[in-house]
C-alpha cells in the first residue's frame, strides 16, 4: 500500500511539471507563430496615389501566407498575388500626404500577423499652370489686413486681421462704398470668412475661436472651437473647410460645428505648406500660398493639386505707394462668373482671368 501511494503521489508530480512544461512550450510556440514573417518594404518612401506597393517577407517555417488585407489612408483592399518571398499591395486613387500603411498578413488556420509602413504618397497628377489677364481693378482700403474674402450675390464681405483691427465688412465694390462694418474684440486677430446658409463664418488666428454672424445684420450668433490655428476658410455648400497655415485642411459640420476631418495638399512633388486663405469654386479649393503670389486648385476629396496659378507682378511697382503685404484674398462672384483678388494692405482689388500655359 505504501508503495501504491509513493507511485501515486510520484505520478502527480511529474503530471503537473509535464503540464507546466508543456504550456510554456506552447506559449513560446504560439509567439514563434505569430512571428513568423520578417516584413520588409520595397521602395522609395515617397510614393504615388495609385500603383503597387511590394514586401519582402521571410517565413522562419517556410510557409507561405494565404493572403493579404491591407489599409492606406481608409481605402481598404485584399492582396492574393503572393510569391515565395513577396506580396504587393495594388492600389488606386488613396489620400495623398503622410499615411501608414497597415497590412495583416492571412496564413494557415485563420492565424494573423499585422504590420504598418510610414509612407509620404505624392500625387499621381501633375499640376496645369496658369497664368492671369486682369479684366478690370477696383480700389481697396488700404488699411485692410485682408484675411478673407467672399461674395454673397453683389455684396462682397472682407475679414481682416491684426489685434484691434480686426473687422467683418460688407462692400459695394462698384460704388466703393462699405455698407456695414463691426469689429472684432481688440484681442482678437480676424482670419478667413465664408458664407452659408444666410451666416457669415469667421475664424480667428491663436484664439482656437470662429464666430458666427447674421448675414444681414452682422449680428453674432454663436461661437465654435478646433484645436489648430485659425487661416483660411471656404465651404462646398455643406461643411466648412479650414486651412491652419500647414499642407493640412480640415472639414467642419454646420450643425454641431466640430471638426470630423481633415486632408493633406500634395502635387506630385511633395507637400504643400502655408495653405492660407479659400475660395471653394467649381469642386476646387482655391488657396493663397502665405508669402508668395501663387494659388494653387486642389481636390478636396483627395488633396491633389490640380492647378497652379502664377501671379507674379499683379501688383504694379506705381501701386506700392504705401506699406503692401501679401497677395491673400481669393473672392468667386457665382452671378457674373469672375474671381476677384486682392492682398493685405493694397489699394486694389483685381478681377482676373486665368490663362492656362
Amino acid at each position: 500500500m505504501y508503495k501504491l501511494l509513493i507511485i501515486a503521489i510520484c505520478s502527480v508530480f511529474f503530471s503537473c511539471n509535464n503540464t507546466k512544461e508543456k504550456k510554456t512550450n506552447s506559449d513560446k510556440a504560439v509567439n514563434i507563430e505569430v512571428k513568423e514573417f520578417e516584413i520588409n518594404y520595397i521602395g522609395d518612401y515617397n510614393i504615388v496615389s495609385t500603383g503597387v506597393i511590394s514586401f519582402n517577407y521571410i517565413s522562419k517555417n517556410k510557409t507561405k501566407p494565404d493572403s493579404v488585407s491591407w489599409n492606406i489612408g481608409g481605402k481598404r483592399g485584399m492582396c492574393y498575388n503572393i510569391t515565395d518571398n513577396t506580396f504587393s499591395i495594388e492600389y488606386n486613387n488613396v489620400p495623398v500626404g503622410s499615411q501608414t500603411i497597415l497590412y495583416t498578413i492571412h496564413y494557415k488556420e485563420k492565424n494573423t500577423q499585422t504590420g504598418r509602413k510610414l509612407v509620404k504618397i505624392l500625387s499621381d497628377t501633375k499640376p496645369e499652370n496658369y497664368t492671369y489677364k486682369v479684366i478690370k481693378d477696383f480700389p481697396h482700403n488700404t488699411k485692410s489686413y485682408t484675411q478673407g474674402l467672399e461674395f454673397d450675390g453683389a455684396i462682397l464681405y472682407e475679414g481682416t486681421g491684426l489685434y484691434g483691427e480686426s473687422i467683418l465688412a460688407k462692400l459695394n465694390i462698384k460704388k466703393n462704398e462699405t455698407i456695414q462694418l463691426i469689429n472684432l474684440p481688440s484681442d482678437k486677430f480676424g482670419e478667413g470668412i465664408t458664407i452659408l446658409n444666410n451666416k457669415v463664418y469667421q475664424l480667428t488666428w491663436k484664439a482656437f475661436t470662429g464666430y458666427v454672424y447674421n448675414k444681414h445684420t452682422l449680428q453674432k450668433t454663436d461661437e465654435f472651437t478646433y484645436s489648430t490655428e485659425g487661416w483660411g476658410l471656404c465651404n462646398d455648400g455643406k461643411r466648412l473647410i479650414m486651412s491652419d497655415g500647414t499642407e493640412k485642411v480640415y472639414f467642419i459640420d454646420t450643425t454641431y460645428l466640430q471638426v470630423t476631418g481633415s486632408i493633406q495638399v500634395y502635387d506630385n512633388e511633395g507637400m504643400i505648406s502655408s495653405i492660407n486663405e479659400l475660395e471653394y469654386i467649381d469642386g476646387l479649393v482655391y488657396a493663397n500660398i502665405y508669402g508668395s503670389d501663387n494659388i494653387i486648385a486642389f481636390d478636396p476629396v483627395t488633396g491633389k493639386v490640380i492647378k497652379n496659378i502664377n501671379l507674379q507682378g499683379i501688383l504694379k511697382t506705381q501701386d506700392k505707394i504705401s506699406r503692401v503685404d501679401v497677395l491673400n484674398g481669393i473672392a468667386y462672384d457665382h452671378i457674373n462668373n469672375r474671381i476677384i483678388v486682392t492682398g493685405k494692405w493694397w489699394p486694389k482689388l483685381f478681377e482676373i482671368e486665368l490663362i492656362k500655359q
